[in-house]
């Protein structure tokens, strides 16, 4: 893996565990005293970062270490538009009321069981 691809995998994991939790590039910045510049060029995947600051990524997104570079190698065009797909309904509910996204939970549960049955 080249220097270029593991920036770029870092980057998508650092924004997609950032999405995960609900914070926007610049909450994120502030909790770990950093600029939204480094966090839109780390997540953009065109900066690396030191171990400090990528402790500090992976604690205020919930994880350890080890866990943020967790990510696979090389993703096929399969897996990124799944997790695009993914991140857009995180997007999407990180807005929304309780009773929106439990009723959204229940209408996933009823089409993925669906899809089970058809199996």
């Amino acid at each position: 893996m080249t220097s270029d691809e593991l920036k770029r995998l870092f980057g998508m994991r650092v924004q997609a565990l950032r999405r995960r939790r609900g914070l926007t590039q610049e909450e994120l910045a502030e909790a770990i005293g950093k600029s939204v510049d480094t966090i839109s060029n780390i997540e953009r995947g065109f900066s690396s970062t030191r171990i400090e600051t990528a402790q500090a990524i992976a604690q205020t997104v919930g994880v350890t270490l080890a866990e943020l570079f967790e990510f696979e190698e090389h993703p096929g065009n399969g897996d990124r538009e799944r997790r695009k797909a993914v991140e857009q309904i995180i997007d999407m509910l990180s807005n929304q009321e309780s009773d929106a996204i439990q009723a959204a939970a229940k209408i996933f549960r009823i089409i993925l069981d669906v899809d089970w049955k058809k199996e």
